[in-house]
């Protein structure tokens, strides 16, 4: 984490990044946000998109911290000291009795692994 410890009234009035509505973490974000003031996002199709805008200065963004691991660990981008006050929880699920494909079982034994580790 960079720099000294940073509270919600203090991202209000900065230049804000996400992706569009309808994602539960911006949205959470957001709802958190105007609670205190209106704010106004620049928002982009992917995450990608809104971290590259991150890394190059224009703005902050409140990404899942699986999708930036690589980035906070080369130093393109910082992680804020800013504690959420909500929590989010993403559930896999699919048919019973049905064989997945391979690319869904490997991104299944992923979810695992990186729940793991979080353990």
């Amino acid at each position: 984490m960079s720099g000294k410890p940073v509270g919600t009234a203090d991202l209000v009035g900065q230049p804000l990044l996400a992706t569009e509505p309808g994602c539960a973490y911006r949205d959470l974000f957001e709802r958190e946000l105007t609670s205190l003031a209106p704010v106004d996002f620049m928002e982009f199709g992917t995450i990608e998109a809104t971290k590259r805008a991150a890394a190059a200065g224009l703005g902050i963004s409140p990404p899942p911290e699986v999708t930036v691991a690589a980035e906070l660990a080369e130093g393109s981008l910082v992680r804020l000291r800013w504690e959420p006050p909500f929590t989010i929880r993403t559930q896999l699920a699919w048919r019973a009795g049905k064989r997945l494909p391979a690319h869904a079982r490997l991104f299944v034994a992923q979810a695992r692994r990186l729940v793991a580790e979080e353990a």
